[in-house]
């Protein structure tokens, strides 16, 4: 696999077998250029690579890649980034007893992400700002990979679910003071904690709703006056509709969500993440999580899910990819060729599927110079070997991947 990451004081000349250039495209480019000048992408163009090297400078870089297919980079939307995928109860222990193994793992997946094709994560967040410590790494150029998109920590209501979230609030002023210290230090977006999570042991039984409709208003109202978009852990018919009401930017799980929610959701253009691999992985891996649990309640969920995407895309709900990774067996990058080939089970097509994972994804989390390859916008694409919009294992192996 090679590797650029785009400087914006060098010029690129990248010539490719064909090129995707995201949702709205008819179909494949075919023996194209693509030209990068001052951090962004310049041209693309059909008909070969002379002309675009009489052109450039003579110190341009140019990367011949005659068999690859270029696409934009693919977005996740819903990642935990110092979250394990195997033990959460050792990996919150470890946060305070070892902290350096956490930042070494992270470290670890940040380049498994990268090397999955994905060129951004969106953070939910966790109790110590693993994720936006992450975020300055990266930005002092300590660390590599992704761009990481960081609530810091998330708002949850004590005495519920969230506790390895965030230092957790008791009334509206202590939302409103925490949503002030996370605007000081610049995170990306709120994550707030709406419901509490879903039962593997009794179908149907989601942890209950944590604020009122007034009180999740006030708290939207009061993230998006900071400019900061809201993402919204939810499941349960009840609170996702009540998250919508509110105003959230998006809706994170929504699992049991009904027909009359998902429309809600289509007509106020709050956007869904259905975070289907939690249960699809643990049903390929036929492991039960913890005691009790059952995997025919699983499957119920998830086949539950599925349903709900399909009827989602009538509907026109705008879905983006987010895997929840980090969950249990949901691994950083790896898991990501997983939750769309869910996407595929739900009857979406492979287009759909694509324009998910890029544009729609982009527009998600906010970069919205992203998530096409076209003049203008950010240098951040992938090249994969054969079609991806014929099959999407062609993103098993990338073999290019340009980012910033």
């Amino acid at each position: 696999m090679k590797t650029i990451k785009i400087k914006p004081d060098k010029y690129y000349i990248i010539h490719a077998g064909q090129v995707w250039e995201g949702a709205g495209s008819s179909g494949l480019l075919q023996n194209c250029t693509v030209t990068i000048k001052k951090g962004r992408i310049e041209r693309v163009s059909t008909g070969g690579l002379k002309t675009e090297i009489n052109d450039a400078q003579h110190d341009a870089q140019v990367i011949r890649l005659p068999e690859i297919t270029l696409m934009p980079g693919l977005i996740d939307c819903h990642v935990h980034l110092a979250f394990d995928s195997q033990n959460l109860l050792k990996t919150v222990e470890e946060w305070t007893t070892n902290p350096a193994a956490t930042r070494s793992r992270i470290k670890q997946w940040m380049q498994d992400s990268l090397s999955s094709g994905l060129v951004a994560l969106r953070d939910g967040g966790d109790l110590y700002g693993f994720s936006l410590q992450t975020r300055e790494a990266q930005k002092t150029g300590q660390l590599e990979g992704p761009k990481i998109l960081s609530p810091g920590t998330a708002l949850y209501k004590k005495g519920r679910y969230g506790h390895f979230l965030g230092p957790g609030i008791e009334t509206l002023a202590d939302a409103k003071d925490q949503i002030a210290a996370l605007a000081e230090q610049k995170v990306d977006h709120i994550k707030i904690v709406v419901s509490g999570l879903v039962s593997f042991k009794e179908y149907g039984l989601v942890g209950k709703t944590q604020f009122t409709a007034e009180e999740l208003r006030a708290i939207v109202d009061t993230a998006h006056r900071y400019g900061l978009p809201v993402m919204a852990h939810a499941s349960s018919d009840e609170a996702v509709s009540t998250a919508i009401s509110a105003g959230v930017d998006s809706v994170e799980h929504g699992y049991f969500v009904k027909d009359a929610t998902l429309k809600q959701m289509a007509e106020s253009q709050t956007a869904w993440l259905p975070t289907v691999a939690p249960l699809g992985n643990l049903l390929t891996a036929g492991h039960v999580p913890y005691p009790g649990a059952n995997l025919d309640v699983i499957r119920r969920s998830y086949e539950g899910q599925l349903e709900a995407i399909n009827k989602a895309v009538n509907y026109g709900v705008l879905l983006g990819i987010g895997t929840d990774a980090g969950a249990n067996q949901v691994y950083h990058g790896k898991s990501y060729l997983d939750e769309l080939k869910y996407y595929q089970k739900a009857g979406l097509s492979n287009e759909e599927i694509l324009s998910a994972a890029t544009s729609a994804s982009a527009k998600i989390v906010g970069m919205h110079e992203a998530g096409h390859l076209k003049p203008g916008k950010l240098p951040l694409f992938i090249g994969v070997r054969g079609n991806p919009l014929q099959n999407l294992n062609q993103l098993k192996n990338i073999e290019f991947i340009a980012y910033i």
